[in-house]
Parts: structure tokens; sequence; C-alpha cells
């Protein structure tokens, strides 16, 4: 069964050269990704929103489910993962990233589907780097979007940004979420991306869905190997158009209020992570001590 668009692998060159060319780090946006019955089989089959596991890194309440089992899904997810874990795939990604050897996730480890619901964003960031089991180098992401609706002031679409750090200088490239659109890039340590908060002007509940593949390599090039870590968030920068003498309107208000939030959940995030590090590390040196004083009586001399 066709699973590719017709013309996707015909066209792996061209994709090619526009995502070596592509700023502010490479990136190429394919349209259309899947076979369009595959795609339409897919938004039918698409997971309902469980609010009992919407939950972030630490635990903290989000309106973003996501579902990684990809195969209990349903019978046209389980034929795109047979597709996606075939040489076939990998060798179509590697031509169009320029990248060798890739590999497949079985357990789309902080992939497979994603539903961020109304009030949900996501900082600017760089994806972990190593897989957490196999230790394998990330290498790129494609994410499929599942949306036959959307309007871009609604906000949810896809940023690239060259230095979000660098906030007055960060440059900005932005792709709505749109139906059976791929956004496939590299991941490093520049390729920095996220998505604002997703709302309706009119209230109304909205749902950004996606599909997304994560690949790896057993290796990757000296000088972009980094310690390993986790994902890393920044938040954003001041408003463009908060200057000197300023005056705030009603809706800045409630900007501000919300970027100050937003930077509370980001807090207390952080402070998640930390407290579970502490943790380990307590339970660690508590398991190490002891296996020292066991090996103690094995270490002392005899008595005569």
């Amino acid at each position: 069964m066709q699973i590719l668009a017709n013309d996707l692998i015909d066209k792996a060159d061209f994709y090619r050269g526009k995502f070596d060319s592509a700023k502010p780090f490479r990136h190429v946006l394919i349209t259309p990704f899947f076979d369009s019955a595959i795609a339409e089989a897919m938004l039918q089959e698409f997971p309902v929103p469980l609010e009992s596991q919407m939950q972030g890194e630490v635990g903290e309440k989000c309106r973003k489910f996501a579902c990684h089992d990809v195969r209990s899904i349903g019978p046209t997810y389980r034929l795109v993962d047979d597709y996606v874990s075939s040489p076939e795939f990998a060798r179509v990604m590697e031509r169009v990233t320029g990248t060798q050897n890739l590999l497949y996730d079985p357990g789309y480890n902080g992939g497979g589907t994603h539903d961020n619901l109304s009030g949900q964003g996501m900082l600017a960031h760089v994806d972990f780097n190593l897989h957490p089991t196999t230790g394998g180098h990330r290498r790129c992401n494609a994410i499929i979007y599942l949306n036959k609706e959307w309007n871009e002031q609604w906000g949810g679409n896809l940023e690239l940004h060259s230095d979000p750090w660098d906030f007055e200088n960060d440059q900005i490239v932005s792709y709505p979420p749109l139906f059976n659109h791929c956004i496939l890039f590299e991941t490093n340590q520049h390729s920095w991306h996220g998505f604002q908060t997703v709302q309706a002007p009119d209230g109304r509940e909205l749902s950004r869905k996606s599909f997304t593949i994560y690949m790896y390599t057993k290796d990757r090039p000296a000088e972009e190997i980094a310690p390993k870590h986790w994902t890393k968030y920044v938040l954003p920068g001041p408003p463009k158009h908060f200057q000197a003498g300023y005056t705030l309107s009603a809706e800045d208000v409630q900007e501000l209020k919300l970027a100050f939030k937003e930077r509370n959940v980001f807090l207390q995030v952080m402070y998640g992570r930390e407290s579970k590090l502490l943790t380990r590390a307590e339970t660690l040196t508590k398991a190490i001590e002891h296996l020292q004083k066991m090996q103690k009586p094995a270490l002392e001399p005899a008595r005569k």
C-alpha cells in the first residue's frame, strides 16, 4: 500500500537542495508528505485526548496529549509504523537530509501523535540529544500536521529560531500546521524551535494535531557532539512593540500577565527537574555508602 505521497521519492533530491540552503538551520517543508488516503485515515483514527494523561515533563498539568504507542492507535498507524521502520523510509530520509545510517525509534520517545489544545504552547527549545535507552544521537525530526483548518492568527505555527537567547536579534521562520504538511529538520545544538500558544479569538476549543518521527544514528561528527542533556527551553524576550515611552493597552497588560504565568510554570518545571535529580543523587549516594560498608569487613585483615 502506498504510504508516502506519490512524488515525494522522485522529488527527494529537490527537497535536499531546499533542506541544505534553508535558514536559520537546515530544514524543508514537504507537502504533501503522506498519500492523501493515508493522511485522511490518520486524521480519522487520531487519538481522543485523555485529560488524566495531560502532563508535562515533571507531572505538571498541561493541555497537550501525546500517544507514543503508535501501533495501538489503529490499523492505519500500524501501516505507517511498518513503513517508518523500513529500510526504504530510512533511505528517503537519508536522501533528503544527507545524514546516512538513520535509525528508527520503535518506542517513539517524545514522538508519536501530539494533540495541543487551546491554551497550550511550547517555548523555543532544542531537543534532548541522546536516546534515553540506546544512547543514539538524535539527528532529525519529521513533524507531519493533520489539521484541516488553521488560521495563522490562532497561534500554533511552528517557529524556527536562529538564537532565542539573543531575543533582540533572533530571526524566526514560521510555518502554519496545515494538513499533510511536513517540516523535516536537523536536530543539533542550534535547531531551536517552538510554537506560540494555541488560542482562537472567539474562545472556541482548538486542537493542533501532529504526528512526529524522530530518527537517530549510532554516532555523529565529533564537532557536533555535546554532553548529554534533556530538552533545553528558553523564555521569550519582551514583545517587540514594548519601547521606551510606549503606553500599555489592556491587551498588553493581559499579555504581560500571561508571560509571567508562563515564566512561573517554566520555573516549576525546572525546579521539578532539580528535585528529581537531587533525589536520584541522594539515592545513589546511599547505595554507594551501603556497598562500601558491606565491602569493608572483607577488606580488613583477619585478626590473629
